[in-house]
């Protein structure tokens, strides 16, 4: 049986999915019939390389690297990432390794209702319960924004990273993470590294959160011109300058939560 933590880390990965989609190809929006729409996409997210495929009114999600090659199928109502249903389920944990056939997802389901983790929309389908999304409704895309705050406070815990992105041990639900993952989300996936103020609204609240973002770019951007973007992380956590960017990452994640 198919445990509850399965389910909500399916949830969990596909708003995230799902979000990185609208916020960088907003013509999925509001466009049921994903009309004029590209067939395929990339997207990066934690610094994992994952394609989207069109088909139909939805779209699939197969994450490129690394392996496996996770399979989320959001094949209808692309704008409810809370939405779950038999079939997803039954794509995602095969993809994982594992085995579930279309009953068991049904009454894996079934019993997430059960134990108030779902809601059962009528129509085969079910709708998790939204939790830490709920309390950030003020900005369009609560997903980047929690992924935001999990990378600053990895930034501001030297502690943390020598002992997940050094030595590799896992933290909880993170099971690997590395400083080029929130390099990735920051420079790469989003705009907060080039134009933190552009992220008003959609990831960010406030001038204040884009100026503490902007302080921490700064001293990372210090790093990458003094010493390059190659050294490893143990290497980059000794380093002189790195005491910055703890200081700037402690600051951010204390006005951004």
């Amino acid at each position: 049986m198919v445990e509850l933590t399965t389910v909500s880390g399916l949830v969990a990965l596909q708003r995230r999915l799902v979000e990185r989609l609208l916020s960088l190809h907003p013509e999925f929006s509001r466009n049921r019939s994903l009309v004029g729409t590209p067939f395929k996409v990339e997207l990066s997210v934690d610094g994992q390389m994952w394609d989207g495929l069109r088909h139909g009114v939805g779209v699939m999600f197969r994450r490129r690297s690394p392996e496996p090659n996770l399979v989320v199928d959001v094949h209808v109502d692309i704008e409810n990432p809370n939405r779950l249903d038999a079939w997803r389920l039954q794509q995602y944990v095969e993809s994982i390794g594992g085995e579930l056939t279309f009953t068991e997802a049904e009454a894996a389901l079934r019993n997430g209702m059960e134990a108030g983790v779902l809601i059962a929309l009528g129509d085969g389908g079910y709708e998790s319960q939204k939790g830490v999304g709920e309390t950030m409704a003020d900005v369009k895309y609560p997903e980047m924004r929690t992924e935001l705050i999990q990378h600053l406070q990895a930034l501001s815990d030297v502690e943390y990273q020598q002992r997940v992105w050094v030595l590799g041990e896992s933290d909880g639900a993170t099971e690997h993470d590395e400083f080029d993952y929130a390099v990735h989300y920051i420079y790469d996936d989003t705009r907060l590294a080039t134009d933190p103020a552009s992220t008003i609204g959609t990831i960010l609240r406030s001038d204040e959160e884009a100026g503490t973002v902007s302080k921490l770019v700064d001293a990372i951007d210090m790093i990458f011109q003094k010493y390059g973007t190659k050294l490893s992380d143990a290497e980059y956590i000794q380093l002189p300058e790195w005491d910055a960017v703890l200081k700037a990452a402690k600051e951010a994640a204390s006005l951004i939560q």
